[in-house]
């Protein structure tokens, strides 16, 4: 395998995770609004300015904050997704280090002297009598950014950004609630917290307590621009051929290329990177990897391939028969449908269901609303600032009704 060959394995590992942009485009307004956030916390710390960045698997929610920490000029911590009990307090002090430049070690050192005194383990041991060999001492809880400026006594020299993805997935019960409550409503340190989720996170938020949402930070992602999709794809094809991979002219091998990507798309972050990937794939089944010898059919193909597999994950994740979004799609698109309507088709389409399939359905669902829940958690629906629900991802109800009318001819 050659070094090329390695370097776009590598590339694929990079980005597929979950479907992230090889090469970001797009969204700079949501950038800026963040931004300039984060220079005005450097001089006044503010209370409930936390961003909620929502949209549907996808949209490019990570792809999103991962340009954030990228591009700010201030330290980004980014949790992957909501932390539990044993990681709140290692955020905690993470935070600590970073507002007061203090170094991990040099922050520590203060963290024990304040459980253990100035005297630190002999002083406890002296009181004690006996310590026992190999006993880790665990260092003073902190839980809020005044503990931290009263632990340290040191002034707030940068401001932190902290983000949060996979948010709707927080409970009640958490112990991630009085974490999100504090960064949210402190006003003692510049932190800044940003919060990705599906298009349910507003809902989550107010059910764990936060309410002071600004209409102006909550940044619902949708389809990009043609000009930024393809502004993305020719940057991606240009990351792709700088790792060595060889093209004989790029205004008559990448830019077409581009334009068919671009074409096939549907200005979905999400089927860009599709499509990009089947460039990758075609690549790495040549000895020599060249733009030149590409077959873009076999391109279109493969992502087309990938696209199918997300949508079809889409619909395993919703765990409702394609009928019966396709039912609910149909309602959607004649008519405007609150969340409430919208729950109100699913328990009328789950109980006039074949007898066996309704009883299964009505099992996993107590009711329409939680069908809804559900289907807004796989992505095929959205909620619009209206409280609306919508078809966020280009194509899906093509896909539904295909799939539905296939299993109804069978």
């Amino acid at each position: 395998m050659t070094s090329v060959h390695r370097k776009l394995e590598n590339l694929l590992l990079d980005h597929g995770e979950r479907g992230e942009l090889i090469a970001f485009a797009g969204r700079e307004r949501i950038i800026r609004a963040i931004t300039h956030t984060v220079e005005r916390i450097a001089v006044r710390p503010l209370e409930g300015e936390t961003f909620v960045i929502s949209g549907a698997p996808g949209a490019g929610k990570t792809s999103l904050v991962r340009e954030l920490a990228r591009r700010l000029d201030v330290p980004c911590i980014h949790l992957r997704e909501v932390p539990d009990e044993g990681e709140i307090q290692y955020l905690w002090s993470e935070l600590a280090t970073k507002l007061t430049g203090l170094a991990t070690e040099e922050m520590r050192g203060i963290q024990h002297r304040a459980r253990y005194g100035e005297g630190g383990i002999s002083a406890l041991v002296k009181a004690e009598g006996s310590f026992s060999e190999g006993v880790t001492l665990p260092p003073p809880s902190i839980s809020s950014c005044t503990q931290i400026r009263a632990l340290t006594d040191r002034p707030f020299k940068t401001p932190v950004v902290v983000c949060i993805d996979e948010i709707q997935n927080i409970g009640k019960d958490s112990p991630a609630n009085t974490l999100v409550r504090h960064l949210h409503t402190q006003d003692t340190a510049p932190v800044l917290l940003v919060c990705a989720g599906l298009a349910n996170t507003r809902e989550r938020l107010r059910d764990i307590g936060i309410s002071r949402l600004s209409d102006r930070n909550i940044c619902a992602l949708g389809a990009l621009t043609t000009e930024e999709t393809m502004t993305a794809a020719k940057q991606s094809l240009h990351v792709i051929e700088t790792i060595g991979v060889s093209a004989r002219s790029r205004t008559h091998c990448l830019d077409p290329l581009a334009e068919q990507i671009v074409a096939a798309a549907d200005n979905w972050p999400r089927h860009l990177t599709c499509y990009l990937h089947g460039v990758c794939e075609e690549l790495l089944e040549q000895a020599q990897p060249s733009f030149d010898q590409l077959d873009q059919k076999k391109v279109i193909d493969r992502g087309s391939h990938l696209r199918h597999a997300y949508y079809q994950d889409r619909l395993v994740a919703s765990k409702l028969p394609a009928c019966l979004l396709a039912r609910l799609y149909d309602r959607v698109r004649s008519a405007p449908l609150s969340r409430d309507a919208c729950a109100d088709v699913l328990e009328t389409a789950i109980r006039e269901y074949d007898q066996e399939g309704a009883a299964a359905l009505k099992r996993r669902f107590a009711s329409g609303d939680e069908a809804v829940e559900q289907v807004l958690r796989s992505g095929i629906l959205t909620l619009d600032k209206e409280n609306n629900c919508e078809v966020p991802i280009p194509s899906m109800a093509t896909f539904i009704r295909e799939v539905s009318s296939v299993l109804s001819h069978k």
